[in-house]
């Protein structure tokens, strides 16, 4: 396996890359402590391995981001790039595996990409990648020695046996000690089963042969019954015939019975409807004369219940407008009492007020001087900030002055190289003058050559067409026959004079080319040269600028701003009524030395100023503290007095409400007044009603008790019309229903009919009968069936049985061989592993250390260097023998257990001196060429390793974010 790439997004330190990219051979990342290097070992064990170092693993997510990303670019034996990518957040769980170029996804999920890698890299089934890689590939800084310092040999067994594997014998050997039994106890289950099924299958040959003998008896039944079903249907057909004449006749008499009936009662229904009628009439005419009388009743009666309706109003307005009198009284008489007493309070209150304001002004007059006192000082010191401002300004103005001074003195020195530059670039100009000459030479040379060249190029077509005329045999090329003069003897001659006389050329040719370039050159130097004349140009303008610039800089530099400042914060020394004596500036060489001792005496001044008045402001606040205390004393009593001034006023409004309710009161009782008014006639009206009443109430009742029959007058009319319609249509009828039964009658025989009858119920008995019999021999039949059919399926089930039986009887005895050979096998296999990874470890140890010991990782897992001295366990060596002893082990693991090609070191340099590291650096090559490691990662911040591997990569840490430099 070939790790080509990393990109880290957001993970750690790491932003938005970079993509970091690795070589085959040994991968030196470097860097300061905090940089990233370990991120990387974590991204390609996160990313490839599932490998995860944190209790969680959104731990890694750069801080400020909810989700970070890892993509590893690698190929394997096939040549191919893949690219894994890895998503990592809070309930992210996005793994998924592309081929380069290619978006489709070949994997994703967990397992599935887990068990993808697995399978690529040859691991043996249930083999955890993530183990492998924790244990074996990348040990993380710090854990490469930490297994093999153990003292107790079971916890180093604990780690090793699960990494190589050695008690999976003895394990497979104590989990399978049951399966023997289990498998027994299954093939004596089954024995029963076959037993079982055996005693229900017994009858079966028994059974066939009735299901036979049944099945000929029912074939013959069933040509029997099929011939008599045939002549009953026959016959039957010929007796529904007739029975369907027979109904229709019985059809046509009901019928006509119905039609005569029907007549009857509409012929009494019209006399019972002309009866009615004129009741309907003579109703009708009754109503027209009582109507008035009707009328009047049911006005008179709307009325009446309309003013009953209105004497429960009137009483419930005279009790509320008797209520509201009582009330109104009462409350006047109250408020009137309170009045009083609100007025005599609020009048003291006053009183108090006054007398407790004069004492304030006596107190705030001398209160007022000391604030006066304290403004003037304020003020003082404002003055003070202003002079402090104005001195900055000096101050700056003074920064500015020695800047200019410095930019005076650049300009000066880069006009001085200015100066310097124009004196050469004229001396290379005076070269100039020889440039036409050299053109001259230069068209002379180029038209000699061409010259030349034209006459080779003229040789070497004479050449040709003489070798064309020797191809074809000596014959002219214009007459098209042979020819002595183009013989190929005479032809090789001249071709060989005219190479002699290309040569020649040439040779002529040559020292002209040369002369030729070493004249082009000069002109191209002089053209170069010519060019520098518009520099000149440039460097004399820029000259000019800067003497410009000198000027103007000379000219900020003026004494009378500097002076008038100084005048501005004499003025303010003099109306702080402090005096101070500063000369003004006359000479601008010596502007600078006299400016920093005017500003020495202005700080020494305002020192002195501040303290003063500072003093001052103290004395002033302390007495004004005092006094703010006594006028918040009177301040807070004449409050308290207000406060209770207030209640008393809120009094006052609490009266002018209750005045105002008193009011709304008074407007109540007015509209009660205004709606009683109205009702004041209401039992007279009343008495009106009730006469009118008694008057028409015979009328009305007489109106009722005919109104129904006086409106159906019209329904029975119309009703009276249809019966005599439908009296007609009846007639109709009976006439028609007459004429088809004189038609149907003769048809139907009731002799033929009996007699047809009787012989259709005989065959239906016979009939019945082979019926009954067929259904016997079909049900025998098909029980028969059904238990023949179910034995098979025991048969069936017999055969599967002991199929089975068979099968575990071979399981069985396979299962007693493998357990002998896993009961004798496993120690000297668990052997066998560790002696070859012992052997590995012990070369890659002396290639490491250039010390020739044995080395031996024994059955404890104890580390043992064995030399002249004697034998040296892990804990007794030194810390750098302790670490290449560790890497032996890690790479021999790496070699031996997994086809990953790849191993991984995180600050392998840690206990080892100088010369150890150096060494080692040197011959970490050497065992990745020797033991057939693809790639070796080394992770230090050791500089060691640099000029010794094919690949350094160096990190950096800037602004917190990691960066490939």
């Amino acid at each position: 396996m070939k790790i080509v790439k990393i990109k880290l997004e957001n993970i750690k330190s790491y932003g938005q890359g970079p993509i970091i990219e690795f070589h085959p051979g040994v991968n030196f990342i470097s860097g300061k402590n905090g940089c990233g290097k370990t991120t990387i070992l974590e991204g390609i064990g996160y990313a490839l391995f599932d490998y995860n170092p944190y209790s969680n693993i959104v731990k890694i997510i750069r801080e400020g981001h909810k989700r970070g990303k890892i993509t590893v670019w690698f190929s394997f034996d096939d040549d191919i790039l893949y690219r894994v990518e890895r998503d990592v957040g809070k309930g992210i769980t996005n793994w998924r595996i592309y081929e380069e170029g290619d978006e489709t996804e070949i994997v994703s999920g967990k397992y599935e990409t887990k068990t993808w890698i697995g399978e690529k890299l040859g691991m043996p089934e249930g083999k955890d990648i993530s183990k492998i890689y924790s244990d074996i590939i990348g040990v993380t800084q710090g854990e490469i020695t930490t297994y093999f310092k153990i003292s107790s040999e079971t916890k180093r067994k604990d780690h090793f046996n699960p990494i190589l594997g050695i008690e999976d014998y003895r394990e497979a050997y104590k989990k399978t000690s049951s399966l023997p039994n289990s498998l027994l106890l299954k093939i004596e289950r089954i024995d029963s089963e076959i037993k079982q099924i055996g005693v229900k299958t017994e009858k079966y040959d028994e059974k066939k042969a009735a299901l036979d003998k049944i099945e000929t008896e029912f074939k013959k039944i069933k040509l029997k019954f099929v011939g008599k079903k045939k002549e009953f249907e026959l016959k039957d057909k010929e007796l529904k015939n007739l029975e369907k004449i027979r109904d229709r006749i019985n059809k046509l008499e009901t019928k006509l019975k119905v039609a005569f009936e029907a007549i009857k009662n509409k012929k009494d229904k019209i006399g019972k409807l002309k009866k009615e009628v004129t009741d309907a009439q003579k109703a009708s005419n009754l109503v027209k004369k009582k109507t008035e009388g009707y009328t009047k009743y049911l006005k008179a009666e709307e009325k009446h219940t309309k003013e009953e309706g209105k004497k429960p109003l009137k009483k419930e307005l005279e009790n509320k407008e008797q209520k509201l009198r009582i009330s109104i009284k009462s409350a006047e008489s109250g408020i009137q009492t309170s009045k009083r007493e609100n007025l005599k309070n609020e009048k003291k209150l006053k009183e108090k007020i006054i007398l407790e304001k004069k004492k304030e002004s006596e107190i705030s007059k001398p209160y007022k001087q000391n604030l006066s006192k304290l403004k003037l000082l304020n003020k003082d010191l404002h003055l003070i900030k202003e002079l402090e401002k104005q001195m900055d300004l000096l101050n700056t103005k003074y920064d500015g002055i020695k800047q200019v001074n410095l930019k005076i003195k650049g300009l000066r020195l880069q006009v001085k190289k200015k100066n310097y530059r124009i004196d050469c670039l004229k001396e290379d100009l005076k070269k100039i003058k020889i440039l036409p000459e050299i053109e001259k030479n230069i068209k002379k040379l180029k038209s000699e050559i061409k010259i030349k060249e034209g006459k080779i190029k003229a040789l070497d077509e004479k050449i040709e067409s003489y070798e064309q005329s020797i191809s074809k045999g000596g014959i002219c090329p214009i007459l098209n026959k042979t020819c002595e003069r183009i013989s190929e003897d005479i032809l090789t001659k001249k071709i060989r004079d005219l190479k002699k006389q290309i040569t020649m050329l040439s040779l002529e040719i040559g020292p002209r080319n040369k002369d030729l370039n070493e004249f082009e050159n000069k002109r191209d130097e002089l053209i170069r040269i010519s060019s520098k004349k518009d520099s000149i140009k440039e460097e004399m303008s820029d000259m000019f600028k800067l003497k410009e610039d000198i000027k103007d800089l000379e000219k900020q530099i003026s004494v009378g701003n500097i002076n008038t400042l100084i005048k501005k914060i004499k003025s303010v020394f003099k109306r702080l009524k402090f005096s101070i004596k500063i000369k003004d500036l006359k000479n601008k060489s010596k502007i600078l030395e006299d400016l920093s001792l005017i500003l020495g005496d202005l700080k020494i001044a305002t020192k002195e100023l501040k303290k003063e008045i500072n003093r001052k402001k103290t004395i002033c606040e302390r007495i004004k503290t005092e006094q703010e205390t006594k006028l918040q004393h009177s301040m807070d009593y004449i409050n308290k007095l207000k406060e209770e001034l207030e209640e008393v006023r809120l009094e006052k409004d609490e009266l002018k409400e209750k005045t105002s309710l008193i009011n709304n009161e008074k407007k109540k009782l007015g509209i009660i007044k205004l709606k009683l008014k109205p009702l004041v006639g209401l039992d007279k009206s009343l008495d009106g009603l009730n006469k009118i009443i008694k008057l028409n109430k015979r009328k009305y009742l007489d109106y009722i008790a005919n109104i129904k029959e006086a409106k159906s007058l019209e329904k029975r009319k119309k009703q009276l019309e249809n019966t005599n319609l439908a009296l007609k249509k009846e007639s109709n009828q009976q006439d028609f229903i007459n004429n088809q039964l004189s038609i149907i009658e003769p048809k139907f025989k009731l002799e033929s009919y009996s007699k047809l009858k009787s012989i259709v119920s005989g065959l239906l008995r016979e009939k019945t009968e082979i019926q009954s019999l067929f259904e016997e021999f079909g049900r025998n039949a098909k029980k028969l069936n059904e238990e023949i059919k179910e034995m098979e399926k025991y048969k069936i089930n017999i055969k599967r049985f002991e199929k089975n039986k068979k099968e575990l009887e071979e399981v069985y005895e396979l299962l007693k061989f493998i357990r002998d050979i896993l009961n004798r096998v496993g120690k000297p296999i668990a052997q066998r592993y560790l002696n070859t990874l012992s052997a590995s470890a012990n070369l890659i140890y002396n290639t490491l250390s250039d010390e020739k010991v044995e080395f031996t990782w024994e059955q404890d897992y104890m580390i043992r260097l064995r030399d002249n001295k004697g034998v040296r366990e892990f804990i007794q060596l030194s810390g750098g023998e302790q670490m290449c002893a560790a890497l032996a082990v890690q790479l021999a693991l790496a070699k031996e257990f997994s086809n990953v090609g790849t191993a991984i070191f995180d600050e392998p340099t840690s206990n080892l001196d100088d010369s150890r590291c150096d060494f080692l650096a040197e011959t970490l090559g050497k065992v990745r060429d020797e033991y057939g490691f693809q790639q070796l990662f080394i992770i230090s911040h050791d500089e060691t390793f640099c000029s010794l591997t094919e690949q350094e990569i160096h990190l950096e840490k800037v602004e917190g974010r990691t960066k490939l430099v």
